[in-house]
């Protein structure tokens, strides 16, 4: 039978945790198969054919085109996180809107929870490393442009460069565009969720999404090559919204006393199912992953990809089999510490580049990828694992120190 344990204050969902992992697990083999592709011909568009299945006629093997074109949907996992987000915080701020000094508790808890790890990253990566290595001297342009990156601004980094995403210093810290554009959600967001009626609420969010669409059809119609290159549709970030509003809505459907936890896992299956087939529609229709008709079909079907998932993961009998695979002590461990391994990973990526290439003369190609992305998540999980029992976990035991208990009704 399903459940309703989101409704219960302070308890933590394990399937939650196991998705966060397979989300930062998506991202991280997404970010390296775009760097170690060394001696491999791949279409840069990750263009989907009946012939990847097979190789490409070079001897990498069978399967080895498809595997990396597969890792290009990676970037999923992105989207992934801005549905978790938004359907946990709205979910905070609904429980809590009606206690006294739920805002000022919200955003202490937040910095806690974000502030510390993300500072001492950039701390290291602009600080320390160029001040006592020399290493510094392989991204100074990173270095002239961090202040985006210290003020939450990447997004507009990327909006105001001529550089693309993909350029070798850039990929530092492009992945920080995500952090930016939730940080930048979240200032004004718990305002709205306090101060709407849930009914006014649920209107805003659907002119919202209503919002991306149209303006995504703007930019098709009169802008389609600034669609599709990469570093700008991150720029773009007013149309990256919708995940995190759709997670919102999520959020407050689930609370409505009228919305069982059956009705909501039946629901969640048929827009899974649904999502997954117009996502697989539109890829074979248009042949590649990233096209125009991704931002118009593509990410509103992410976003209810997303949705779909979390619902299940938040809803379903934890005796089902998504249920036990969510659960699984490695899924929910990386889960745990995904946000340091989300901040970390691509640095590692860029680090271990020259290592990769001296890997792939004498190695397949696809071996080489395999043995660097198993080595750089070793690493990143290391780094990860000292981060929550060092700095992470101690600093959100400081979240008991602020309480919103009194009901200000």
């Amino acid at each position: 039978m399903a459940n309703r344990r989101y409704l219960t204050s302070g308890v933590t969902i394990p399937e939650l945790n196991g998705l966060r992992g397979v989300a930062i697990l998506m991202v991280l083999w997404y970010h390296c198969t775009r760097s170690y592709r060394s001696g491999l011909e791949i279409d840069p568009a990750f263009r989907l054919s009946a012939g990847a299945l097979v190789g490409d006629g070079t001897g990498h093997g069978f399967g080895t085109d498809f595997l990396y074109q597969l890792a290009g949907a990676g970037w999923q996992g992105v989207d992934l996180f801005f549905v978790l987000s938004g359907f946990l915080i709205t979910g905070i701020l609904i429980d809590t809107k009606h206690k006294a000094s739920s805002l000022t508790a919200f955003y202490y808890r937040r910095a806690l929870r974000i502030f510390p790890v993300y500072f001492l990253t950039l701390a290291i990566l602009y600080v320390v490393i160029p001040t006592f290595t020399d290493l510094g001297s392989r991204y100074p342009e990173a270095i002239d442009r961090q202040a985006f990156d210290w003020t939450y601004t990447t997004n507009f980094k990327l909006a105001v460069s001529d550089l693309p995403s993909n350029q070798q210093w850039n990929r530092l810290t492009v992945h920080f565009w995500s952090l930016a554009i939730e940080e930048q959600f979240y200032l004004l967001w718990p305002f709205l969720v306090t101060l709407l009626s849930t009914r006014a609420f649920k209107r805003m969010c659907y002119g919202l999404i209503a919002a991306h669409i149209i303006v995504r059809i703007y930019y098709a119609v009169h802008a389609p090559g600034l669609l599709v290159n990469h570093h700008d549709d991150v720029a773009l970030y007013f149309v990256r919204y919708d995940a995190l509003v759709a997670g919102a809505l999520l959020a407050v459907w689930v609370r409505d006393p009228a919305v069982t936890a059956d009705h909501v896992v039946r629901r969640a299956r048929v827009v899974l199912w649904a999502s997954l087939a117009a996502f697989s529609t539109q890829v074979l229709i248009a042949g590649k992953v990233r096209t125009p008709l991704l931002y118009l079909v593509g990410y509103p079907v992410n976003a209810a990809l997303g949705a779909a998932l979390v619902a299940l993961a938040a809803c379903s009998d934890p005796r089902t089999r998504l249920a036990r695979v969510l659960r699984a002590p490695m899924l929910g461990g990386i889960g745990t510490i995904s946000y340091a391994l989300y901040l970390v990973h691509p640095m590692l990526v860029f680090c271990f580049e020259p290592a990769y290439d001296a890997m792939a003369h004498s190695l397949p190609p696809i071996v080489a990828l395999v043995l660097m992305s198993l080595l750089v998540l070793t690493v990143a999980l290391a780094i990860a694992v000292t981060s929550w029992t060092v700095l992470e976990r101690p600093l959100l035991r400081l979240k008991r120190y602020v309480t919103v208990a009194r009901d200000s009704r």
